[in-house]
């Protein structure tokens, strides 16, 4: 009962705020729904707002959450409940979703759709392999016309199996249109998205072809292009052939525990220049990530970073990209990163590293348009001011040279440091 109270405060104060949009926009849409469904004993929660979640707009959009535990009875008759709402409201914009034990679906006007996309998001919830679904529809469409799938485990093989089922599963509530869909693993290691189409089927024979050959430990399938994961960098010219030889093969591309690609990239690029260094400098990168437009570089140390970076520099093969970056430190521990172009990573490093040594400072951040130095400590304005002199060198022209505390304080100046 605390429960029930608790939501039927929620529900006064969404209906308030409803109020509020309604004498501006002259709808009494979300009056209506939070009037009709506030006190209805298998709704937890509702949200609502405009139709198009703007203000001033008019019509109503409803996030319904069903009580925990519902059956599929109350559920069926919820939704029927709702279908009738807007079914009685056709000259307005209402749209409806319902959220029930990691189900998410549309409800229309039309009462025995909005049953099929119920029952179909349920027969798919109790699939052992699904973790979460999540059907949608575009506005104004009387249909499904998107479904996401979230999965138990990131398994590839079952993955490919359920995504080339959906269209089939979803076909009287897609009413056979366009189908777009995302199946995703439980650590999103595994990923496959765009329209259902037969591409799917291309992209599972590459998969398969390459897992046979090497260890892979992900993937992300989209038409055209297909990203795997390798267990091993070094994997990448027997994944690549194995891959080659699979019949109506999309592109494919790899990722591994060193190189992490960006949206769209092939890492061609990293490769090259990773195959230009010497052993010693290679052995100093820990990771990369490339989106083949620029590439940024993870070591251990500011003084790998120093030593990394002049051997990049020196490369024909790193003006393929227009920036380089060259970090040190974790990624939530950042001790040195400098971005600038090929011909001046070298020197930038290098000088952001003697900055850093010189002044004992935590952090330094370069870029060409702004260089942030952070010290320990609660140093003085007067000492921060002398810190930004060892920060010549490090900007373009105009770039803004920041010494900081740790707590985000400090001084800052536009163009050349003082002398």
């Amino acid at each position: 009962m605390a429960t029930r109270g608790r939501w039927r405060a929620l529900a006064a104060i969404v209906l308030a705020g409803a109020l509020i949009l309604t004498g501006c926009s002259g709808d009494g849409a979300r009056e209506d729904f939070a009037a009709t469904f506030g006190d209805d004993a298998t709704i937890a929660g509702i949200e609502l707002s405009t139709a198009d979640n703007m203000p001033f707009t008019g019509g109503v959009s409803a996030e319904v959450r069903a009580q925990a535990g519902a059956t599929d009875a109350q559920l069926r008759a919820l939704t029927d409940r709702l279908s009738a709402f807007a079914h009685d409201r056709a000259d307005t914009d209402v749209r409806i979703t319902l959220v029930a034990d990691e189900a998410t679906v549309p409800v229309f006007a039309d009462a025995g759709l909005s049953a099929r996309v119920l029952a179909r998001a349920q027969s798919l919830r109790a699939d052992e392999r699904v973790a979460s679904v999540a059907l949608t529809s575009r506005p104004g469409e009387d249909r499904v016309s998107g479904v996401s799938v979230g999965l138990t485990g990131d398994d590839g093989a079952e993955a490919f199996a359920l995504a080339r089922s959906l269209p089939e599963v979803l076909a009287d509530v897609t009413r056979s249109g366009r189908l777009h869909l995302t199946v995703r693993g439980a650590d999103e290691a595994v990923r496959i998205q765009g329209d259902a189409g037969a591409w799917i089927d291309d992209a599972e024979r590459a998969w398969t072809a390459v897992a046979g050959a090497v260890p892979t430990t992900g993937l992300h399938a989209e038409p055209e292009r297909l990203e795997v994961t390798l267990a091993r960098e070094v994997d990448v010219a027997a994944a690549a052939a194995a891959a080659s030889a699979a019949p109506g093969a999309p592109a494919v591309v790899f990722a591994s525990p060193l190189v992490d690609l960006g949206a769209g990239a092939s890492g061609d690029a990293a490769r090259a220049l990773l195959a230009a260094l010497d052993d010693a400098r290679l052995s100093e990168v820990r990771t990369l990530w490339t989106d083949d437009g620029s590439i940024d570089l993870t070591v251990d140390s500011p003084a790998r970073a120093a030593s990394l970076a002049q051997a990049v520099s020196a490369r024909p093969e790193a003006s393929a990209f227009a920036a380089i970056t060259v970090t040190a430190g974790a990624a939530d521990d950042v001790a040195l990163r400098v971005t600038a172009a090929p011909p001046l990573i070298g020197d930038r490093v290098a000088a952001a590293a003697a900055a850093l040594r010189d002044t004992g400072a935590v952090s330094l951040v370069s870029a060409p348009r702004a260089v942030t130095l952070t010290v320990a400590g609660d140093a003085s304005d007067e000492m921060l001011e002398e810190d930004l002199a060892v920060l010549r060198g490090l900007q373009d022209d105009g770039a803004r040279l920041c010494a900081n505390r740790a707590d985000g304080t400090g001084v800052c100046v536009a163009g050349a440091p003082p002398t």
